[in-house]
């Protein structure tokens, strides 16, 4: 979320005086190839525990039923937190008409909310469930985003954002804590799986919310992302009832 912020802030700034997008996107690939070469010597330690034949088809089969509720529910959520994300500067500036450099700063702002919020959830009890738990995040950022569609000038708008950024903030990392919580001994290959399944939602939102926006239905993309959040929140309240009445 630091790096989401960053960019984003010095772009907002230097984009106004002249600096050109290509700047941005070298800075970004000579960060790439870094983070590239950090990595190639990283491996699991020895003693770390980890299932030795995680990964094979037969594991992943197994995995499956345990982990179905986060890979439904989380493509839901990466949906919006993404639509969010890549479309918040195109709606501030072309719907609200916020200046150039206050828009490209919206994304900074959202995920700052999100930085802040991830400190706050370290304070959640490590014994609390995680369905009645991510449930009510999942309703709460819901309505935040269907707060945006009674917008009417760019400060509501990046008010409204702030807001969703600090809402969503939990929802990720405990959808993907759930998953390996419960496979501890393949929490890796139940972590990919989900976070697999999640990036489907980064695959299909353009496709969705950018002709919405390009004909100026925003009311319409931030109900859809509204009812997307509600819908993973319904899914995880009907999981957590059918748990407690099989015990």
């Amino acid at each position: 979320c630091v790096g989401a912020v960053g960019l984003p802030f010095i772009m907002a700034f230097l984009l106004p005086h002249g600096v050109p997008w290509r700047f941005f996107f070298l800075a970004v690939a000579l960060l790439a190839l870094a983070l590239t070469l950090c990595c190639m010597r990283m491996a699991l330690p020895a003693g770390c525990g980890a299932n030795h034949e995680h990964g094979n088809l037969r594991t992943t089969l197994r995995l499956l039923p345990s982990i179905a509720v986060p890979a439904v529910c989380l493509p839901l959520y990466v949906f919006t937190e993404m639509g969010t994300a890549t479309f918040v500067n195109v709606y501030l500036r072309k719907t609200l008409h916020a200046p150039e450099n206050v828009a490209i700063l919206g994304i900074s702002i959202f995920w700052g909310a999100m930085i802040a919020g991830r400190f706050c959830c370290t304070r959640i009890s490590q014994s609390s469930a995680y369905e009645p738990t991510i449930a009510g995040m999942l309703g709460i950022s819901a309505l935040c985003t269907a707060s945006q569609c009674f917008a009417t000038s760019w400060q509501a708008g990046l008010f409204c954002f702030f807001l969703m950024g600090f809402a969503f903030s939990g929802i990720w990392p405990m959808i993907v804590g759930m998953a390996t919580a419960r496979n501890p001994e393949n929490s890796g290959t139940a972590s990919g799986l989900t976070i697999s399944a999640g990036s489907v939602g980064c695959i299909i939102q353009p496709f969705i919310l950018g002709p919405l926006l390009e004909n100026n239905h925003h009311k319409a993309v931030f109900c859809l992302l509204a009812l997307c959040l509600l819908l993973s929140a319904s899914i995880m309240t009907a999981s957590y009832w059918l748990r407690t009445r099989r015990r």
